[in-house]
């Protein structure tokens, strides 16, 4: 089973049972195997384009409102392309976020 396949339905089995978790994107559903997840929570999906800085800060902010949120993206903007956001609005914070990179 693809990695991507089990994220989504990993994804999909915490969010049946806590409407608090949510998951923001970085316009890569279909990469990233949540695009299905969209249809059945829509008010727990997020596709913050691509702006990945942005999508840490939102899911900053989320968190600090007692959500769960996870962001994803591919690798590489994911980790590198927002180490700032990472440090300062999420890890120094002490934010409830997670990062996965794909």
């Amino acid at each position: 089973m693809e990695m991507r396949a089990v994220y989504a339905e990993c994804l999909a089995e915490m969010m049946e049972k806590d409407r608090h978790v949510c998951v923001l994107d970085a316009d890569l559903a279909k990469a990233s195997g949540t695009l299905a997840l969209y249809k059945k929570f829509p008010k727990q999906m997020f596709d913050c384009g691509v702006a990945e800085q942005n999508m840490a800060s939102i899911a900053a902010g989320l968190s600090s409102y007692g959500f769960k949120p996870y962001i994803e993206s591919f690798t590489p903007f994911a980790t590198r392309r927002i180490c700032d956001q990472i440090a300062i609005a999420i890890s120094y914070a002490k934010q409830n976020v997670k990062v996965v990179g794909t």
